[in-house]
C-alpha cells in the first residue's frame, strides 16, 4: 500500500497531495497526472527528502521507513544532479559496480564516447542517461525515477524502457517507480498504473 499526504499551507490558500493505491506484488509501477498534481513531491516524501502526515507507506510488504533506514533509495530527479566536476565513467564508477552488464548498457544509450567528458559538458539528455543508467545499476533497491523520459527523444526512450525491464527482470530485489506525463510509455513499461488527480 502507497499511501502518501501532505499539506501546503499559505496565507492564501490550503492545498493538499493525496496518493493512496496498492500496487501488490508489482516491481515496476508507473505514476501519472497531469503537471503540477504533486507527482515530484510523492516521491521525495517516498525518499525521505521531506516531510508529510505520518501515514504508513507499505511497497511489497515493506515500509518505506524501513526502506530509508537501510539506505535503500535511489532517486533520479527531471534535473539530473550528479557531480559536475567528475567524468561519466568517474561517477559510473563511483556509485555501481563494473559489469558487463553495464558496458552493454553503456553501450546501448550512446554513452560509450562520453565516458571520458566531465559531467558539466553534457547536455541534459546525456546527463539524464547517465543519471538513470547509475540509478539502474546501483545497489538499491528501490528506484525512484521522476519524468526520466522528458530530455531524450523517443528513439532513447524505447532503450531506456528496454533497460529499465532489463534489469528489473534481472535483480528480483529492485522495485522501480517511475513518474511521467507520458502514459503512454508508462502502459507498456509499467505492470502497475497509478494516476494521480487534483484532490
Amino acid at each position: 500500500m502507497i499511501d502518501v499526504q501532505k499539506t501546503y499551507r499559505s496565507r492564501s490558500r490550503t492545498s493538499k497531495i493525496v496518493l493512496q493505491s496498492d500496487p501488490g506484488q508489482s516491481r515496476l509501477i508507473g505514476l501519472y497526472g497531469p503537471s503540477g498534481v504533486g507527482k515530484t513531491t510523492v516521491l521525495k516524501v517516498l525518499a525521505g527528502l521531506e516531510d508529510a502526515e505520518p501515514n504508513q507507506s507499505i511497497i511489497n510488504g515493506k515500509t518505506i521507513q524501513s526502506y530509508q533506514k537501510e539506505k535503500a533509495i535511489a532517486i533520479v530527479f527531471q534535473d539530473a544532479y550528479l557531480p559536475k566536476n567528475l567524468s561519466v565513467e568517474q561517477v559510473l564508477d563511483l556509485f555501481t559496480n563494473d559489469s558487463n552488464a553495464r558496458k552493454d548498457a553503456i553501450h546501448d544509450l550512446g554513452i560509450q564516447s562520453l565516458m571520458k567528458e566531465k559531467i558539466k559538458n553534457l547536455s541534459q539528455g546525456q546527463r539524464q542517461r547517465v543519471a538513470i543508467l547509475t540509478c539502474l545499476f546501483s545497489d538499491k533497491s528501490l528506484l525512484l525515477l521522476d519524468e526520466p523520459f522528458s530530455a531524450i527523444g523517443d528513439d532513447q526512450i524505447s532503450l531506456v524502457c528496454e533497460l529499465i525491464t532489463t534489469q528489473t527482470r534481472a535483480n528480483q530485489s529492485k522495485i522501480v517507480l517511475i513518474s511521467s506525463h507520458r502514459k503512454d510509455v508508462l502502459g507498456k513499461l509499467c505492470t502497475k498504473l497509478i494516476e494521480m488527480k487534483t484532490p
